[in-house]
Order: C-alpha cells, then sequence, then structure tokens
C-alpha cells in the first residue's frame, strides 16, 4: 500500500460504496494573481494553479499561469488552490505549496491571492476519535503519481504528472465521465479537514469528510533519454482488476512538449477502458431429459432473450484469466415450453409461453478487452411464472382428459455451469449437467449489441 494511503487509514478511514456523485454544472469563478516564488517563463517550464473541490477531493479545472495571473471555471461550492511550477531546465524541483480555502458562490466571482512561497507544513496532532471515509464512484477516478525520470531531469517526476492532470481533465470527462482526485497533498488536506470537524474547528466552515472519492485508477510512468531521443511511457492500472496497460512515445529531446501532449489521447482510451457492448440477445435453448424403468420425461423450450449491460467491472473470480469482467442481468425475452412425458401406458403433453422480465438477482459476466473473452451466463425464469398446464392421454386407468400442472418458476433458461472461453465476440456454447438418469442441456448464441 502507497505510504501516503497507509498515513490516511492511520487517520481512522472507512470504505463506504455509495452511488457515484454528480457533477455540478454552476459556473463560477475563481481568479487572481500567483506570487512568493519566481515563474519559469515561456519553454522553461510550467506553472498552474488547480482547484480542488473540498468535499470528495475531486480536481475539478486546472488554470495554466499566464503574466502571474489565473483565472479557474468551477460549480459553486468550497475549494482548495493549489499551486505549482515545474522547471524544465537547470535541474531544480518546482514549488507545491499547501494551498488556500475558498467558497464562491453559484455565479458569482471571487479573486483570491495564490502564494508559491515555500513552507513546510507539519501535520498537527488530531483529535481523538476524527474519521473520514472514502466513497467509490463507477466511472474512472484517477490518481496521477509522480513519474521515474533520470536523476538530471528529476524536477519532471512530479512535473509530468502536473501536465498530464492539465491536459486529461477535460478529455478524460468528454469520454467517460472520468475524474481525477487529488493525492499530493492528500495527508495536508485530510488533516486540514478532519480538523474542521472537531471542536477546535469553525463550526461555520467546516467541511464534510464523509464524501471523499476513492481513485479506482492509477496513472504513472517513467520519462528516458537515449542520446538524442526521449521516451515517455505512461502506466494505467486499474487498482479494482489489477490489470496494467501502457503507451510509450518517442521524440526528439528538443520536442517534450509534443512528446508529453501525444500521450493524451491514448491514455484516456486506457484510463475509460473499451466501452463494453451495450447487450448481448440471440437465440437460447434448454433440454431436460430423464427415465426411470417404465416412465421417461423431456422438458425442452427455445426462445431469445436480450442480456443488458449493468454499468459494473468487476475483475475476476475464482480461475478465470485475470482482467476486467463486464456485469450483464436478463432484461427481455420470450421462450416456448414443451412439456412431454409417459408414465408405464399413460402419456402426458403441455405446452406454454413464458416472457422474460428484467432479474436483477442474477448475473452474467463477459471478460473485456480481449478478442475471445471468458464469460459465465446464468439467467432464470421469472419467479411469478404460472405452471405449465399438461393434459394426461391413454388407457382407462389414465383417466384421459385430466391435467396437472408443471412448476417453470426459478428454471435457469441460461447456464454455463463453468466458465467458457469463446473463440469469438459472439457467445456461442453448450453446457451439460447430469445427475442419474436425468441430463441437463443448455445452448446459447448471443451476439454483442452496441445501443
Amino acid at each position: 500500500m502507497p505510504a501516503m494511503l497507509g498515513r490516511a487509514i492511520a487517520l481512522g478511514l472507512a470504505l463506504l460504496v455509495v452511488a457515484a456523485i454528480p457533477a455540478v454544472a454552476s459556473a463560477s469563478t475563481i481568479a487572481g494573481k500567483v506570487a512568493g516564488a519566481k515563474l519559469p517563463k515561456g519553454s522553461k517550464g510550467f506553472s498552474s494553479v488547480r482547484a480542488v473541490r473540498a468535499k470528495d477531493l475531486v480536481i475539478v479545472d486546472v488554470a495554466k499561469v499566464r503574466s502571474a495571473r489565473y483565472k479557474l471555471k468551477v460549480p459553486a461550492g468550497t475549494y482548495w488552490l493549489l499551486g505549482s511550477t515545474t522547471p524544465f531546465r537547470g535541474g531544480k524541483a518546482g514549488v507545491d505549496p499547501g494551498g488556500a480555502k475558498v467558497t464562491v458562490r453559484k455565479g458569482k466571482k471571487k479573486t483570491v491571492r495564490v502564494s508559491l512561497r515555500k513552507r513546510k507544513h507539519k501535520l498537527p496532532r488530531l483529535p481523538s476519535g476524527a474519521r473520514a471515509a472514502f466513497v467509490t464512484s463507477k466511472s474512472p477516478a484517477v490518481w496521477v503519481q509522480h513519474f521515474s525520470t533520470p536523476d538530471d531531469l528529476r524536477q519532471l517526476r512530479r512535473g509530468l504528472a502536473n501536465m498530464l492532470i492539465d491536459d486529461l481533465l477535460e478529455p478524460l470527462k468528454k469520454a467517460c465521465n472520468g475524474r481525477i482526485v487529488e493525492r499530493e497533498k492528500f495527508d495536508w488536506l485530510i488533516t486540514e479537514q478532519l480538523l474542521s470537524q472537531s471542536r477546535h474547528g469553525n463550526p461555520s466552515t467546516r467541511l464534510p469528510t464523509d464524501k471523499m472519492i476513492a481513485h479506482n485508477r492509477e496513472v504513472t510512468g517513467s520519462l528516458t533519454v537515449s542520446g538524442p531521443t526521449s521516451t515517455l511511457t505512461v502506466v494505467v492500472k486499474n487498482v479494482v482488476t489489477g490489470t496494467t496497460r501502457s503507451v510509450s512515445r518517442s521524440a526528439p529531446n528538443d520536442r517534450f512538449f509534443e512528446l508529453e501532449t501525444s500521450v493524451i489521447q491514448e491514455t484516456v482510451r486506457l484510463i475509460c477502458g473499451d466501452k463494453p457492448p451495450a447487450a448481448y440477445s440471440g437465440q437460447a435453448t434448454h433440454s431436460l431429459s430423464g427415465s426411470d424403468g417404465g416412465s421417461s420425461q423431456t422438458l425442452s423450450w427455445s426462445g431469445n432473450v436480450r442480456l443488458r449491460y449493468t454499468g459494473d467491472l468487476l475483475p475476476e473470480t475464482g480461475g478465470d484469466p485475470p482482467g476486467e469482467y463486464a456485469s450483464y442481468a436478463a432484461e427481455s425475452g420470450s421462450f416456448h415450453v414443451i412439456l412431454d412425458g409417459t408414465e408405464g401406458s399413460c402419456t402426458y403433453h403441455g405446452e406454454a409461453n413464458v416472457t422474460i422480465v428484467p432479474d436483477p438477482g442474477r448475473h452474467s459476466r463477459v471478460q473485456q478487452g480481449v478478442d475471445e473473452p471468458t464469460y459465465s451466463l446464468g439467467a432464470n425464469f421469472p419467479a411469478d411464472v404460472p405452471p405449465l398446464r399438461y393434459v394426461i392421454t391413454g388407457p382407462a386407468e389414465c383417466h384421459g382428459g385430466t391435467t396437472g400442472s408443471f412448476p417453470l418458476a426459478g428454471r435457469a433458461y441460461l447456464q454455463t455451469i463453468t466458465s467458457q472461453r469463446s473463440p469469438s465476440s459472439m457467445l456461442v456454447g453448450t453446457s451439460i449437467w447430469a445427475a442419474g438418469p436425468v441430463a441437463l442441456r443448455w445452448g446459447w448464441s448471443l451476439a454483442p449489441q452496441a445501443h
């Protein structure tokens, strides 16, 4: 576990699972001057101010500093303003101090001076019982970490992270509603917010400590230099599934800006992942047959089903290949069911139609990001399906014309038993289960649907 999060847990952080917090679209402005440190000019460096929403530690906007001034567009709320500088030459580290807190109302403008003066932040002792909590997000929540670089470019370790935060913010939001969460000043911000909740804090300026977004993606990488060529590698890790993907680009040493911007779109794609199919739909069949002495029975059905993507991406389970698995639940469909049987000289027959309704109780899973996905299927008839009515025929002792009922509710119409691997994007297969004289067989052919 990274040291930063280890210290946070020592403060009493707990993990909660809640729905993703929607963004607020109120337009307000925070602007002002940046002072307290020498700002690199032009191609000699990079300076920025970022607005971190206090309630969830999401970076809402980043403003490049120009002529010692910045301007942020944010929804109404309370923010921490964090300024930083990154020189590209000289080997000296930039400035990355703690920030000022500001509250801005809807549609209003606040003028705030951001100081870049270096100062040491000693974390105070927290009051006994101080606690904070994370909430999880279904959409990507990204922690951009420091990069590794040659020693003579060590000032870029944090600088590359700052530039990526700036360039990823908007395209990531547009692509998959992704967000970047603040971790550079994580310990300091957590402590400040916990202190505001204590008896030592001002009740009128208390900050929430139970809505901070937990990161589910980590972005880091490396910058290497070989002769006249620089290579930038960005590594994206999905914290939920443990999968790691990367992108690398090379450029002449004097074209560094182009190198950093060249990885943005691919990094966004790696963070967001390939969007799972909206649904799988197609044919499904089933048969149950058995015999015992003079009795035999066959139950069969065929029809169509549509499985809808639930929006959940989960890690592998059991012995499945590592990766990200999209979850699907039955949405609609219909089946024609036939029952035939004999008992001695008597026979019986019945038919029924079953309509499939959404079933949140059982989920199917399909591996993502591979050409031949591993998957598992499971779906049942609705619990309120009426029993199938059948009619008995035969000699007098059979009481011909007598009717009976056969239960259908809850029977599995999709069942892989064990995970299967598809040879293509289509999910085509069968599964067989036998228990003594009874044999069950399922078959399916489901195609991915974009909409």
